[in-house]
């Protein structure tokens, strides 16, 4: 499993939003920030989505953003 390319501290998130967008637990260190594409539902931190095709940039707990970064048969 790959390292997720974006990542921060979880302080720099909103107390109430500070939660993982997978598991909806408590961010408390560091968190990965996963762009999501509306025509597939992927996510992807590289920044290759269209504008117009990005639903934003969300953040992950690392576990799940490795996860979440895994290729999809």
């Amino acid at each position: 499993m790959r390292q997720p390319r974006v990542t921060g501290p979880a302080s720099e998130i909103k107390e109430l939003d500070r939660l993982c967008t997978c598991c909806e637990r408590p961010l408390k260190n560091k968190v990965a920030w996963l762009e999501k594409d509306v025509r597939s539902n992927r996510y992807t931190d590289d920044g290759s989505i269209p504008e117009e095709h990005s639903q934003g940039w969300f953040p992950f707990g690392l576990t799940c953003a490795r996860r979440a970064l895994e290729p999809k048969p």
